[in-house]
């Protein structure tokens, strides 16, 4: 996990002007809201060596409305994102950091549309330090891939078939590599080889750069409907030669 590039420059000189150290400690506290106990448990660890004073409270509205120099971390469950919309409409442009299970291009741009800065669930705890450390001078950390997407540096559109669009888009709606091999007729090995072939050719290294790049080039948006009263029928699929 690479967190943007404005963020790793500032921290050459942490004395100066990188994230807070325990001897600089911050003047927020961070209420943080992860299901995952044990990644939690990491990022607990990681902040309050930099100095935060971290919280989970039961009431976190109630208690983010009665300090208000807060930051808030949570993961992107249903329920952590009730209680984000809840606390920007009792605390207007309270700094938020939300770690992202979902590799969908889509969910980072609504997110970083709201001013909330959005990272992998998978990222290291020490880049949740940085991207709270930097939500609390209003700036936002992203991963390489989100940033160049967004940018549009993704060079020449590949061209794909049919059916490796319907890949990428399966994969955006959640379906697993597993439930692919099944419907193509592939062994789950085969399913990882195939798409990561696939990933290649799209010029990236992993699945949620694949989908980044894919939705900036247009590849994700639904297929048009036929027209209507058309006669064309859609051809059985085949196995294509790996």
């Amino acid at each position: 996990m690479v967190v943007g590039e404005l963020v790793r420059a500032e921290t050459v000189h942490p004395g100066r002007c990188g994230p807070p150290t325990p001897a600089a400690a911050p003047t927020r506290d961070v209420v943080l809201l992860l299901s995952d106990v044990a990644h939690r448990r990491q990022v607990i660890g990681a902040l309050e060596a930099a100095g935060y004073r971290v919280d989970i409270p039961r009431h976190p509205v109630a208690w983010v409305s009665a300090r208000r120099s807060v930051i808030l971390v949570t993961d992107d469950t249903e329920g952590a994102g009730r209680i984000r919309e809840h606390a920007v409409t009792v605390v207007p442009r309270i700094p938020c950091v939300v770690l992202v299970d979902e590799p969908a291009p889509a969910r980072y741009r609504q997110l970083l549309a709201a001013g909330t800065t959005a990272l992998p669930a998978s990222c290291a705890a020490e880049d949740v330090v940085l991207a709270v450390w930097a939500a609390s001078r209003d700036l936002a950390c992203v991963p390489v891939a989100v940033a160049q997407s967004l940018a549009g540096a993704e060079g020449d559109r590949p061209v794909l078939s049919e059916r490796e669009v319907s890949w990428l888009r399966a994969l955006v709606d959640g379906a697993t590599v597993a439930s692919l091999a099944r419907a193509v007729g592939y062994s789950p090995r085969e399913m990882y080889r195939v798409l990561g072939n696939l990933y290649a050719r799209l010029g990236a290294v992993n699945r949620t750069e694949a989908l980044l790049r894919a939705d900036r080039w247009g590849l994700l948006a639904p297929p048009a409907p036929p027209a209507s009263g058309s006669s064309a029928k859609v051809p059985a699929q085949r196995r294509p030669t790996p």
